[in-house]
C-alpha cells in the first residue's frame, strides 16, 4: 500500500468484510474509526479502526524526499459468541501486507478479538528540479 489514508482503509475494509460485519443499532456496517463510537453494541463483527497510524521508521532516500513505514491498527471483535473473527482476519491478511496478527480468545467476561497491524509505506517531501 503507498501512501494509504485512514478514510482510504476503512472503505476498503468495508468493502472487503462487508459480508461478515454485523450492525450497529442505527442499522449502519459495524466498521468504526475516530473518537465518537455509536452508543450500544454491535450485532456480530465490527471492525475498530486506531485513529491515528503508529509510526514504524522514516529513511531519507533522495534529496528532499523521505520513506515511510506505519502501522494502521486494526480491531476485529466477535460479539456472537457462536463466530470467530477468522475469516475476516484471513480477508484481511490476503488484502494487506501484515506486520502482525495477534488473537484474544473469548472468555465468560471477554469477546474473541483480534489485532491487526496492517503496513502502509509511502514518500514524504518533495523533489526540486533544477534546472
Amino acid at each position: 500500500m503507498s501512501n494509504l489514508t485512514i478514510p482510504a482503509l476503512k472503505q476498503k475494509l468495508e468493502t472487503l468484510l462487508l459480508a461478515d460485519l454485523g450492525k450497529f443499532s442505527n442499522g449502519r456496517p459495524a466498521i468504526w474509526t475516530g473518537e465518537n463510537y455509536p452508543t450500544g453494541t454491535p450485532t456480530g463483527l465490527a471492525c475498530f479502526i486506531q485513529a491515528t497510524v503508529e509510526p514504524i521508521k522514516t529513511q531519507s532516500v533522495s534529496g528532499n524526499q523521505k520513506a515511510i513505514i506505519e502501522h494502521f491498527v486494526v480491531f476485529l471483535v466477535q460479539f456472537d459468541r457462536k463466530k470467530s473473527t477468522y475469516t475476516a482476519m484471513r480477508k484481511i491478511q490476503m488484502e494487506f501486507p501484515i506486520a502482525s496478527c495477534d488473537t484474544v480468545p473469548a472468555t465468560e467476561k471477554e469477546f474473541e478479538q483480534c489485532i491487526i497491524r496492517i503496513i502502509n509505506t509511502g514518500f514524504i517531501g518533495r523533489i526540486v528540479r533544477q534546472g
